[in-house]
């Protein structure tokens, strides 16, 4: 089954496999589907239906902080925002004009506790969210 696409980057294919075999993912998980330029596809892993947990060496991660997330339409686009005064406002993620989407994306963050969106390569080609 085709699970990931890094074009023609070995390096980062061969990263995702670290990744995978590190949290032992065994399930690939999505809210929304692509569609619009800009928007972003939230894509999430799970091991055992539990998220991933501590960090991976040197991978790329963007800290968040749940209590100060929120869902933002900010020029026609529904937004993840992280609003966190301590840090500089961060948005998290782009779902375009579906606003159910960007709730659903909330409400799975909020389920899973995540505190971290990771990635290997761009984001769409592995995002990946843990604690």
């Amino acid at each position: 089954m085709w699970v990931l696409d890094f074009g023609s980057s070995q390096a980062n294919a061969k990263r995702a496999v670290a990744v995978i075999k590190h949290y032992r993912l065994n399930a690939q998980c999505f809210v929304g589907r692509p569609a619009a330029p800009g928007k972003t596809v939230m894509q999430y892993f799970l091991s055992q239906g539990r998220p991933p947990q501590g960090a991976f060496a040197g991978e790329t991660a963007t800290r968040f902080t749940l209590p100060t997330l929120t869902v933002l339409r900010l020029g026609g686009n529904w937004q993840l925002m992280d609003m966190d005064p301590a840090t500089p406002v961060t948005s998290l993620l782009n779902f375009g004009a579906n606003k159910s989407d960007a709730w659903k994306a909330f409400e799975t963050i909020a389920r899973y506790r995540f505190g971290y969106r990771c990635r290997v390569g761009t984001l769409n080609q592995m995002m990946y969210f843990r604690r």
